[in-house]
């Protein structure tokens, strides 16, 4: 059986890329939002907002992971650093739910918003 080594920071550089991807991905969606295709601007609002609270999660599972091994000193400090990428993940899918709602209460007619016109 192998040992596998695991680089905190690597880690790190793939949840602020996740952080990203969910940013680029909503902003997409509101990009889409203003052409008669509404209805595939709702489902990328719904895929950004998984999108992001999935890797939230999975990052806050490794964080404590990494709190219930003994780290040497700059990680100790770092993780704590860390968990605030969580909660700054977590205020932006607020945000988004807030967009994703009004975006829906909008409509006057739910039928015209997912048919397109």
């Amino acid at each position: 059986m192998s040992k596998l080594s695991h680089n905190p920071q690597s880690y790190v550089n793939g949840y602020i890329s996740m952080m990203r991807n969910m940013i680029l991905s909503s902003s997409i969606g509101l990009i889409i939002l203003n052409s008669k295709y509404r209805i595939i601007s709702f489902f990328v609002f719904i895929f950004s907002l998984l999108y992001g609270l999935k890797s939230a999660i999975d990052f806050n599972k490794y964080l404590n992971y990494l709190e219930t091994q003994k780290l040497k000193k700059p990680f100790e400090f770092q993780v704590k650093q860390w968990k605030q990428w969580i909660y700054m993940t977590y205020i932006y899918l607020v945000i988004l739910c807030i967009i994703i709602f009004f975006v829906v209460i909008k409509q006057k007619n739910i039928k015209d918003f997912f048919m397109g016109k």
